[in-house]
């Protein structure tokens, strides 16, 4: 925010969660959405895991679906993760399983096919503190 003003450069933001719209706000950026912006020139997020191939674990936050949606209406996406995310493979810092995003009315259905296909379990987070 603060080379925005200093330069003078005219960005727009669109958050992929309730808390990137607040920094966005706090900040006094300019907010928009896909409706009024549907190309991006860049999206900019975070990972939970890089390793040394650049595979990612992303949605640790709980924003998955719309991270991609986001990153599939740019033309550039950038990954910005500094030295605690990375591994040589993936689950080495990342213990918490592998994020997947999933509507309501299919969860029942994707956890059979997930658990008869991969094994393991599946665990449902729900959000907390989501406005």
């Amino acid at each position: 925010a603060e080379r925005v003003k200093q330069e003078n450069l005219t960005i727009v933001c669109v958050p992929t969660s309730f808390q990137a719209r607040q920094l966005i706000l706090q900040n006094g950026l300019t907010l928009s959405d896909l409706d009024r912006h549907p190309e991006l020139d860049v999206a900019i997020d975070g990972a939970d895991e890089v390793d040394s191939d650049l595979n990612l674990i992303k949605g640790g936050g709980g924003c998955l679906t719309q991270e991609k949606i986001v990153a599939g209406y740019a033309k550039c996406f950038i990954v910005i993760a500094d030295y605690r995310k990375k591994s040589q493979s993936l689950g080495e810092q990342w213990k918490k399983g592998i994020p997947i995003e999933v509507i309501p009315m299919a969860y029942v259905p994707v956890t059979r096919a997930l658990t008869k296909n991969f094994g393991g379990a599946v665990e449902l987070r729900m959000a907390v503190s989501k406005a």
